[in-house]
């Protein structure tokens, strides 16, 4: 059974980060409760960001076996990636994961059933933006127009929510977890009246979420949303560090 995920619920935490990028986060869990995540970010070069922005970095431990940046013509790229034993270990900003078990099986031989949920905070404490483009950046990739030159304070909510979706087309958020067994089922999230299906190929389940969708419903609230797995686990679940990661 696949419910659905409410928009009110969607609220991803990269809202305030510029509106064109494409950013990816992965999930790998290997049956011994270790794993590995990693994170990318692609922004306009120049929007010239650093790890110093609050909302880039997402992992505080253990700390990052990679982090980097580097800039390819107008492209700017960022990724972070980090080992872990148990997903106890990980303390990630506004992204956390968490595993129980559904089903034991027949008769505890065959493979047990795991539920994985993943939570993605809100930013309700960000501001919101109020220019479609930084200060600069508008006048290295596309003419300058009337309204830019006074922002969007001018301009009704509707118009500037228009031109705040239309810089996000072709944008996407795209969240991967491979599991150590095999994907029965997931969550759709719905974004009005578009539904994000989930991609399910083996072990292995993505969402690719359009920026736009997210800019238009003015999301700040809490995205929750699960998949089922059947496989083998070796952590008990009285070992509580091997089940959920930690909220920095």
């Amino acid at each position: 059974m696949r419910r659905c995920v409410s928009l009110a619920l969607l609220g991803l935490m990269l809202l305030a980060l510029p509106a064109c990028f494409d950013y990816e986060a992965q999930l790998t869990l290997k049956p011994d409760g270790s794993g590995q995540v990693s994170f990318s970010l692609v922004a306009p070069a120049a929007y010239h960001l650093t790890w110093d922005e609050p909302l880039l970095r997402r992992i505080f431990a253990p700390q990052p076996v990679a982090l980097g940046s580097r800039v390819e013509g107008e492209k700017q790229y960022f990724t972070e990636q980090v080992d872990f034993k148990f997903l106890g270990n990980l303390k990630l900003s506004r992204l956390a994961w968490s595993m129980v078990v559904t089903d034991t099986g027949l008769l505890g031989v065959t493979d047990y059933t795991y539920k994985l949920t993943t939570v993605l905070v809100g930013a309700e404490n960000i501001p919101p933006a109020t220019l479609l483009f930084p200060t600069g950046f508008e006048r290295k990739v596309a003419k300058l127009e009337p309204w830019q030159e006074g922002g969007l304070d001018h301009l009704s909510a509707a118009e500037a929510l228009r031109l705040r979706v239309a810089a996000t087309a072709d944008h996407h958020i795209t969240i991967i977890q491979n599991l150590p067994g095999t994907v029965q089922e997931a969550d759709k999230i719905v974004l009005g009246n578009h539904v994000v299906e989930p991609q399910i190929n083996g072990n292995t389940v993505s969402w690719r979420i359009p920026l736009a969708q997210l800019v238009a419903g003015n999301v700040r609230s809490d995205l929750q949303f699960s998949c089922s797995f059947q496989g083998e686990y070796e952590p008990s679940e009285r070992f509580r560090p091997a089940w959920a990661s930690r909220l920095h």
